[in-house]
């Protein structure tokens, strides 16, 4: 102990190095907090992080090691992680606002670190937001993940797989950052202290330091379901069950969140021997009575839960939708590509197209307030061969995707691709030129958009007439064979409009702003 505060003493005129690089000591600690005792556990940390101008005191010889820590303070902290391992050096972000904290959350946010919006910045940090927004710093930064304690999603005792930090608690321990008591009890609704603030920012960027702690044991084994129709197994503290004509993936509940401003939720469920597992989730539990039927899949958001929360994805998927309450309200081929843009469902590696988005409002039996959100298919799926299933509701950040877990759908989000949409009541022509036509320019081509209307065929994808896997195209060909190219880069958004006779697409422009333009191809 005596050799490391001497090390951390002596920071000033040396450095540390981790395998993010350098990182030069800003100034000397030499004992200025009267009330960080030289054999309290968190000294080192404490010298250390000081040192390196990641940690000030509350005054020039007060650090109070047991105050809590505020989440302003926390993305403060975060932020200045991020750019110590990613630029090897933290400095000072000014504010514009009266909030000293503004910068530091700009920063967070166009980071990837703060996606959400908290309605109390000077409220005390729990430990669970700790975990979010220290594991996303990382994760962004691209710093050492490496995964030195073994523990299977739903076995640390206190942390509920329900949270919305379920996901970023388990990679803070398995990374070493946060191990909990002897029980491995995270205590990850508690307010975090600065003492323990000062030990997870020098684990963050010096891997040496971080905490082994073994495996956790598996949980005991779920209690055999009853009856001849359905089984369940418990994840944490999740029950999911199957039937014969549903498939429940997850139950969730009505507890209240005081988060705003997500952008989507999604998750990975595996299905095995009729039993439905939650790998890996993103704000999973701001969703109830999320099911899989072989036509839909559906959720629900409680007023009060998970209503409020998705607010920004709720904006986006009400205005995608085909039908609301009962009523519709948009041609499918107005709102094919929103819709497919807003929820990504692969079931069994292979993507589904969703053709329709429908949402209505109800009252349970309870009398709480919710809205179900339903998304249809074109083609029946066969629930009885279902082993997997990811699902991603809104246009989450692939940087958050892969903080929960979910690197497989964080990947499968990069791809533009949107499946293809066929008009039903297309009545082209088949004479052998207009076939031919369409078929040289569909080889080898991955299609993202295919209209087909009685005058034309509409084709926007990649590597159209054998071009380039990068070549985006965007082409009508007419019943003559001759074909004409509309434009020649990637597109923000297409659609054809509900007559069938207007197709609208839209660009980058060069200020960084969109463009939108309509070709009458009547």
């Amino acid at each position: 102990m005596k050799c490391r505060k001497i090390l951390a003493s002596a920071l000033a005129a040396l450095f540390l190095v981790t395998p993010a690089g350098a990182y030069t000591a800003q100034r000397s600690y030499n004992g200025e907090f009267s009330d960080v005792a030289a054999n309290a556990w968190y000294y080192d940390e404490v010298a250390s992080a000081y040192s390196l101008g990641l940690i000030s005191g509350t005054s020039a010889s007060s650090f109070e090691p047991d105050a809590t820590l505020t989440i302003a303070q926390t993305i403060k902290l975060a932020a200045s992680c991020h750019q110590l391992i990613s630029t090897g050096a933290a400095s000072n972000i000014p504010s514009s606002t009266s909030n000293w904290y503004d910068g530091y959350v700009d920063y967070a946010t166009t980071n990837g670190i703060a996606t959400e919006v908290y309605p109390d910045y000077n409220a005390p940090a729990t430990r669970g937001q700790v975990a979010v927004l220290f594991s996303r710093a990382l994760i962004s930064a691209k710093g050492n993940m490496d995964e030195i304690n073994t523990a299977a999603f739903g076995v640390l005792p206190d942390v509920n797989t329900e949270a919305w930090y379920a996901g970023a608690v388990y990679r803070m321990y398995r990374w070493g950052l946060m191990t909990g008591d002897e029980h491995k009890n995270i205590q990850p609704e508690s307010a975090v202290k600065r003492s323990e603030i000062s030990a997870v920012v020098m684990r963050m960027i010096d891997p040496s330091v971080r905490v082994k702690a073994g495996a956790v044991q598996q949980p005991s084994s779920a209690p055999s379901s009853t009856g001849n129709t359905s089984s369940s197994t418990v994840v944490g503290n999740i029950t999911a069950q199957t039937s014969s004509n549903k498939l429940s993936l997850y139950p969730g509940s009505k507890k209240a969140q005081n988060i705003t401003g997500i952008s989507g939720i999604g998750a990975d469920f595996t299905v095995a021997n009729g039993s439905v597992t939650v790998d890996s989730a993103c704000m999973l539990s701001l969703a109830t009575n999320v099911e899989l039927e072989s036509n839909c899949l559906s959720f629900r958001l409680y007023k009060g839960c998970g209503y409020e929360s998705l607010s920004i994805a709720r904006g986006w998927l009400d205005n995608a939708a085909v039908g609301i309450n009962g009523k519709a309200v948009n041609d499918i081929a107005d709102k094919y590509y929103a819709i497919n843009s807003l929820a990504y469902l692969y079931i069994n590696g292979n993507r589904i197209p969703v053709t329709q988005l429908w949402y209505a409002e109800h009252t349970d039996a309870s009398g709480d307030e919710y809205t179900t959100y339903a998304f249809y298919f074109d083609e029946k799926i066969d629930l009885s061969s279902i082993y997997d299933v990811k699902f991603l509701a809104g246009m989450q950040d692939s940087v958050i995707l892969e903080a929960s877990g979910l690197t497989e759908l964080s990947n499968l989000n990069k791809s533009t691709s949107v499946p293809i949409y066929t008009s039903p009541a297309a009545s082209a022509g088949t004479n052998s030129a207009y076939s031919t036509a369409v078929s040289d320019a569909k080889a080898g081509a991955e299609i993202l958009y295919n209209y087909e209307a009685e005058r034309c065929t509409i084709l926007y994808g990649k590597g159209l007439y054998g071009g380039s896997a990068s070549d985006y195209r965007l082409v009508m060909i007419f019943q003559n064979g001759n074909a004409q190219t509309i434009y020649i880069g990637q597109l923000e958004g297409i659609r054809v409009n509900a007559t069938g006779n207007v197709l609208y697409y839209t660009v980058t422009g060069p200020d960084g702003k969109s463009i939108d333009y309509g070709v009458n191809f009547d």
